[in-house]
């Protein structure tokens, strides 16, 4: 491979295309981040059992405690998988 040198060279703008620019860029980031966000939000609307525990940092004892108290969950093999929003509302209940 040959050595290659790299050229470098500034552009000079005016003070109003820069501002123009850098809102373009940052619109774009803020758009790519939000979309992002989304993303990970959805995928991540339910929980194994293991992880509401570990998250929380309660037992089985208190874990057992939300299911009495009207905490749902979904059986797939081994896993309860448990919807966010139905923790919330059962963890929203248990408020005084």
């Amino acid at each position: 491979m040959q050595n290659q040198k790299s050229s470098k060279f500034q552009v000079m703008l005016a003070p109003e295309y820069e501002e123009e620019i850098f809102k373009k860029f940052t619109e774009l980031a803020d758009e790519a981040i939000r979309q992002s966000v989304e993303r990970a939000s959805i995928h991540k609307q339910f929980l194994t059992q293991k992880e509401v525990m570990e998250e929380l940092r309660i037992g089985h004892v208190v874990m057992n405690n939300l299911y009495e108290n009207g905490l749902q969950f979904i059986k797939i093999g081994n896993k309860k998988l448990i919807d966010i929003d139905d923790l919330k509302e059962t963890l929203n209940k248990l408020k005084f």
